[in-house]
């Protein structure tokens, strides 16, 4: 298992953030050539984590350039890199250059070929590009990172405990000379690639330049010429199809171009201007930055003057050719590059190896300088070409010289006091291994320690180990860890206290404790200790000794474990356990399962043992004591008896007792156990209740025949109704016969050749009554019964599996019903089907039908005829395909909206609706639609009448009207207006018969003229020419303006009109010359139905969120049969009251138009001959 401390796994979080981020904080090298700086964060990696640690890194890093390139090789070079590195810098390459200079020579160039020309098709000239680049900017990152390590390393030497890591001059040297070199030859290259461009640029903004002043000089040569001949300028001018030109007026426009612009639709690209009026369009869109250029369009324009219209040439080029000389220009340019770097690190390798290999050399003889002056030999160190190493090496032989004259005066000293220290060492070990001796057979642990916070030992005996599964030298001094560090943190305090104690009282100490062994177990050990006083009095020492009791403890816990266990098994069982003394008859023991049954608690049965006899069931008692008396004698006691609880329960409880004999067969106490068995009675009377009403359903069931087998088929039950049913009695039939005798043969055959099919084996016999059941659980299906007496009885049967608790089969039962009665309905049914079929088919109105979901079910030959298609092409298809749009979207959404509200706008009320004919006619056509529930399942349908032809007949009569209106407009206003002037003594005083005459004749072409402005009305809402002012209205001032305009009509009548009510003060969204207009319809009807004498009243009231206003009069009130015409076109109660009273017929069905087309409602309430109710409501205007 590897293990990752929190530094490393930090740092490499760190870096794994440094990858991903220098990968995308790129800096452009070369226009289109951009590093990245992803791999020094890997190559920091390689260096100070190991290999893992930088796959990861660098695999973070790369998913970056998923993004930036969106394909993966490049990550998964950027990780082969990094591992590669990381490989030979552990394996002693430790130079990140050279290390990454060896993975792209032998490894990164031939995956960049595969990858980028292999797998994905690159030209080899970008495919080179790439095999420079990325060598390149890994070079170039190896060296940053190498900079930094050697930065690191120089900075923190202080904290760097190996060689290893400390940087060299070598590595010093290399990678200063390597920089300076860089930093000399890449410059100047990277000057002439972004020059290279600029000169590209400034050839391209020439020629395009030439190009539209050309185009120019021709067009302003000839101002005033036509359209076509500028056309041909510009074809002139453009010499290839990757030019593009146009002229454009002053507001820019286009006015005519040749070839395809793409610069001036800003939609696709941005455009970004360059040096000198030249341009560029770049199209939008994730593309690297060369194949963006590539794909874009250099662009210039020029003013032009003197042509009108025209403001300027415009003209674009293709960027493609000039950035494919600028990739070939490229080329010698990364190559020049790539032979610098190589070139700078074979010198920087070369030049830093012979300024370091004096001073290697220096380095190399000094590793035997100090065995040589320790053996008293002459040192000798190279000399050196160079005068500063040459120097050194000179100083340094003159020191050692002197080291070793020394060294030896010092040898012969110690010499002496060595042997000195031999003999007397010899003596302390003689006395050390006699006092070891003694130790290591003390079968405890023996110790000495300081009395301070965590009890330094300074001596503890081997045998600790035994205890604490550490050796005694990890406690001596504290080395690896402390004694009091293993004891059990829940006894240190505990043990401190109490050694404490028996320090400050003057006394030792015992005491039991645990300890914490190296393997996780826990051991128990004793201590008896003492504290030893130095001649000050002071304590120096702690001295004791320690043994391991794990042993005793486990024993004396096994013990408590297995008497706790003894009591909760006798405590816990749900019976009842009891003890009695045979001398005395004393309870000995009883669980506390006693308690639980009885309802007493155990202490009254130990303080009187007969008192348990008092619960017993009166009516159980007799019975009780006569088998306690043959207990006595027996030795054998069990009985089952109820008992009554405090509560007033009654239980049930199997008791039994037993005698306990000793080794001489004298009873010396007696046994008991009692067992509440309350819900197996209950359960058993439950089983016997449920057998006896079972067999009181059988033979209830006499209409049904109720028949059960056993697996082989035998019948075992046969109930009454199966007897009448098939005139055999049980006694016939119950374990003699099987099913199959009431069966027709060939039934039985023919259902069994359908099995065997289905399953794919013989199936025959009784199985072909079982074979679904057991494998379904249940099948119904109808069969013909045989009686006795031969008859045939039509069946329902039902054949059921029975099973045990474990799901064993244990046999089967048929429940059937006689459907003879059913058959005949279903005949009957059938018939009666035929013949509505009949009359459907024969009914000239289409009738559709169709599902909860809008499916047809249904299409009679009339709908077949009204809309083209045949019934099987169209059943099953939603309905929405015979309706025209908006109809046909919203269908579906108003089906569900009723299933779900129950708010109807069509379902029960006829309208006039367009369908559409199979051929994509519109048509107009009646619809009334109406619900059925069938089987708990609406069912919708649909009568459609074409009324293609009464439509057209209504359109001829309209224009009719129309005509004749208009026609009899002009004349009637010039005959009315004259006999006006008459009738107003314009020319003198007329004989009164002539004035009798003329009155009349100007009355009647008033009406003449109402009614022709009725008629108008009608044929304006009719042709949907009739426009509403819709606006806020004060409601009441419209009202009473109304009334006080008829009041004068009224008076001529002699009925007077009577506003009541408590006048709202509401607003309406109204016409209100229209609503003015059904108001004053519905004044002149009550005026002109209410006797002499009679009044008028108008009622406004706020229903809701509408506001109600109602005219009623006194007349004569509706007729029964004329309520449904009312509002009817020409429609009128009687025809003499026309004569009478006047009138067109078209008031009320104008003033139905209105309100309703202003988003009201119209209705009325009549009594016959009591008078009537008409009003009308308007929703009340809110913001």
């Amino acid at each position: 298992m590897i293990s990752i401390d929190r530094k490393t796994l930090a740092l490499s979080a760190i870096l794994a953030f440094l990858a991903w981020t220098g990968n995308w904080l790129n800096m452009p090298l070369f226009y289109g050539v951009d590093f990245i700086f992803g791999s020094i964060a890997a190559m920091l990696a390689a260096a100070l984590l190991g290999p893992v640690a930088t796959t990861v890194i660098a695999a973070v890093g790369g998913l970056y350039t998923l993004v930036l390139w969106n394909q993966p090789y490049a990550l998964i070079t950027f990780t082969a890199e990094a591992l590669t590195v990381a490989l030979l810098y552990r394996r002693g390459l430790r130079n990140l250059i050279l290390a990454d200079l060896v993975f792209w020579v032998f490894l990164g160039l031939p995956l960049i070929l595969v990858f980028y020309h292999g797998i994905i098709g690159m030209e080899w000239q970008s495919t080179l590009l790439i095999a420079l680049k990325q060598p390149l900017n890994g070079l170039f990152n190896a060296l940053v990172a190498g900079i930094i390590l050697l930065v690191v390393q120089t900075v923190f030497r202080s904290t760097m405990q190996s060689d290893r890591v400390r940087p060299s001059l070598f590595e010093l040297l290399f990678h200063v000379l390597l920089c300076s070199i860089l930093l000399a030859g890449a410059i100047p290259i990277i000057v002439e690639s972004n020059a290279q461009r600029d000169r590209h640029e400034a050839f391209m903004l020439e020629r395009l330049e030439q190009i539209a002043q050309r185009v120019a000089a021709d067009i302003a040569s000839v101002p005033g010429a036509e359209i076509k001949t500028w056309q041909n300028h510009l074809a002139r001018a453009q010499l290839s199809p990757q030019t593009s030109l146009a002229l454009l007026d002053h507001d820019g426009r286009i006015l005519i171009e040749q070839g395809k612009l793409a610069a001036i639709d800003k939609q696709t690209g941005e455009i970004k201007p360059l040096d000198k009026g030249l341009a560029i369009w770049l199209p939008y869109g994730k593309l690297a930055a060369m194949e963006r250029w590539k794909r874009g369009r250099y662009l210039t324009s020029i003013a032009l003057t003197g042509v009108a219209d025209v403001a300027q040439v415009y003209i674009e080029q293709d960027a493609e050719s000039l950035v494919l000389d600028f990739e070939k220009g490229r080329l010698p340019l990364f190559l020049s590059l790539a032979l610098l770097l190589l070139s700078g690190i074979i010198v920087s390798y070369l030049l830093s190896r012979w300024l370091t290999h004096s001073l290697r050399n220096l380095e190399a003889a000094s590793f035997g300088l100090a065995d040589a002056i320790g053996n008293g030999l002459k040192p000798n160190l190279p000399a050196s070409p160079i005068m500063e190493y040459d120097n050194l090496s000179t100083t340094l032989n003159e020191m050692a010289q002197r080291l070793t004259d020394s060294f030896n005066e010092q040898s012969e000293i110690l010499a002496g006091l060595e042997r000195q220290v031999q003999a007397r060492t010899a003596d302390l070990k003689q006395n050390r291994d006699q006092y070891q001796s003694l130790v290591n057979n003390i079968p405890g642990i023996v110790y000495r320690c300081k009395l301070d916070e965590n009890w330094t030992m300074l001596y503890m005996s081997a045998i600790v180990d035994n205890i604490s599964g550490y050796p005694a030298s990890d406690f001596i001094d504290n080395s690896m860890r402390s004694y009091a560090s293993i004891i059990h943190p829940d006894d240190t305090e505990r043990v401190e206290r109490s050694v404490y104690d028996a320090i400050a009282s003057g006394t030792g100490w015992e005491l039991e404790y645990r300890i914490l062994h190296k393997d996780g177990s826990i051991r128990w050990a004793y201590e008896k200790g003492t504290a030893i006083a130095g001649i000050a009095g002071n304590i120096d020492f702690l001295d004791g000794f320690i043994l391991d009791i794990t042993d005793r403890k486990q024993a004396e816990a096994a013990l408590r474990e297995s008497e706790e266990k003894q009591r909760h098994i006798t405590e816990n069982i749900r019976e009842v356990f009891w003890l009695r003394n045979a001398d005395n008859d004393r309870l000995i023991y009883i669980n506390p399962v006693y308690e639980k049954i009885w309802g007493r608690s155990c202490q009254s049965l130990y303080d009187d043992p007969s008192s348990f006899a008092e619960s017993i069931f009166e009516d159980d008692k007799p019975v009780f004591f006569q088998k306690m008396n043959q207990y006595r004698h027996s030795g054998q006691f069990d009985m089952e008896y109820r008992i009554a609880t405090p509560d007033g329960n009654i239980r049930w409880v199997h008791a039994q007792s037993f005698p306990v004999k000793d080794g001489n067969g004298q009873i010396i106490r007696h046994a008991g156990r009692a067992v509440d068995i309350t819900e197996s009675m209950r359960a058993e009377s439950e089983r016997k209740r449920v057998t006896h009403l079972l067999t009181s359903v059988l033979n209830a069931a006499s209409e049904m025949s109720i028949i059960a087998t056993d697996v082989e088929g035998i019948i075992t039950t046969f109930n009454p109704g199966a007897e009448r049913m098939l005139g055999f009695s049980s006694a016939e039939v119950i374990g003699k016969k099987t099913p199959a005798l009431f069966h027709k043969a060939e039934e039985v055959a023919a259902r069994g050749l359908e099995l065997s099919q289905e399953f794919g084996r013989p199936v025959e016999g009784f199985r072909v009554f079982i074979e679904k059941p057991e494998q379904e659980g249940a099948e119904t299906r109808e069969w013909t019964y045989i009686r006795k007496d031969g008859r045939h009885i039509p069946v329902s049967l039902v054949v059921t599996t029975m099973r045990s608790d474990k799901g064993d089969v244990t046999g089967y039962l048929g429940i059937a019903q006689n459907i003879a009665e059913r058959k005949h309905a279903e005949a009957a049914l059938k018939e009666q089907s035929l013949h509505t079929k009949a009359i459907l088919d024969t009914i000239v109105d289409g009738i559709i039908t169709i599902d909860r979901t809008g499916k047809i079910d249904s299409f009679n030959p009339a709908a077949e005829r009204i809309f083209g298609y045949q019934a099987a092409d169209i059943v099953g298809r939603n309905i929405n395909i015979l309706m025209p749009n908006p109809h046909r979207d919203a269908h579906d959404s108003y089906l569900h909206n009723y299933q779900s509200t129950g708010i109807a706008k069509i379902i029960g009320i006829g309208r006039e609706i367009e369908g559409l004919r199979k051929n994509g006619e519109l048509f107009p056509m009646e619809l009334a639609i109406s619900e059925v529930i069938l089987q708990g399942q609406p069912m919708y349908v649909g009568m459609v009448r074409d009324i293609t032809e009464r439509k057209r007949v209504d359109r001829m009569k309209n224009e009719f009207v129309a005509t004749v209106s208009h026609e009899l407009r002009t004349p009637l206003t010039s005959i009315s207006g004259a006999l006006g002037l008459l009738n107003g003594g314009v020319l003198g005083e007329l004989p009164k018969p002539v004035l009798e005459i003329i009155s009349i004749a100007y009355d009647n072409s008033r009406r003449l003229a109402d009614l022709i402005d009725d008629l108008l009305d009608m044929e304006k809402i009719a042709g949907g020419k009739i426009q509403f002012n819709m606006q806020k209205h004060d409601l009441m001032p419209l009202i009473e303006q109304t009334v006080d305009a008829n009041r004068t009509y009224g008076i001529g009548r002699r009925v007077s009109l009577i506003l009541t009510g408590e006048s709202p003060k509401v607003d309406i969204y109204a016409d209100a010359q229209r609503l003015q207009q059904v108001l004053s319809n519905l004044l002149s009807n009550a005026v002109k139905f209410s006797p002499d004498g009679g009044d008028v009243y108008i009622n406004v009231k706020q229903i809701n969120e509408s506001i109600r206003i109602t005219v009623a009069d006194r007349g004569p009130g509706i007729p029964d049969g004329f309520r449904d015409r009312v509002f009817q076109k020409f429609a009128q109660a009687d025809a003499s009251d026309t004569r009478k009273k006047g009138g067109t017929g078209l008031g009320l069905a104008i003033s139905r138009e209105l309100i309703e087309r202003m988003g009201g409602r119209i209705g009325f309430e009549s009594i016959e001959g009591e008078g009537a109710s008409f009003y009308f409501e308007m929703p009340i205007w809110k913001v």
